[in-house]
């Protein structure tokens, strides 16, 4: 009987031992877990990108561009079919909001989206404009990209047929 209870004593003990273990380890490992996939080592790679692009890392101008000049905000509009696709890039730019006016004669369009930040260029998050509301005829497209107090714009011309 005094065998038996020894016996169940070192068993608890080594369970109590393995179960403390585990806890401990646990306890010290307290690095953020990746989501989907994504490092730190990714995460911080890409915060560098962007802040260089942020300090100045590409400061062409371009001649048309408006304001503080920071960047280059290219405009390339197209017709498919019954609807006029605006895509954007926005060379020198991290963040902030894109105002899109479009005029026809005495016919308004406006919009906005977010910028969306990508290591080599940024884009407007996207634009679409049915020809319906607007009619065919010469387009004027303006964007103005507001980045946090400073604005800057381009404008474009478009004959929608």
């Amino acid at each position: 009987m005094k065998n038996n209870k020894k016996i169940v004593f070192f068993l608890i003990l080594i369970l109590l031992t393995i179960a403390l273990s585990f806890v401990l380890i646990n306890a010290y490992d307290k690095t953020p877990k990746p989501k989907n996939g994504y490092t730190k080592e990714q995460a911080e790679s890409d915060r560098t990108k962007k802040n260089s692009v942020l300090d100045g890392g590409n400061s062409s101008n371009n001649s048309n561009n408006t304001g503080n000049n920071k960047g280059k905000i290219s405009l390339n509009p197209r017709q498919e079919g019954a609807n006029v696709v605006l895509l954007t890039r926005l060379d020198g730019y991290g963040s902030g909001k894109c105002n899109l006016t479009v005029s026809n004669g005495a016919r308004n369009y406006t919009s906005e989206a977010e910028v969306i930040y990508q290591s080599e260029y940024s884009t407007c998050a996207g634009f679409t404009i049915p020809v319906e509301k607007l009619g065919t005829g010469k387009w004027l497209i303006g964007l103005s990209l507001d980045t946090g107090g400073i604005t800057n714009s381009q404008s474009i011309e478009l004959e929608v047929k």
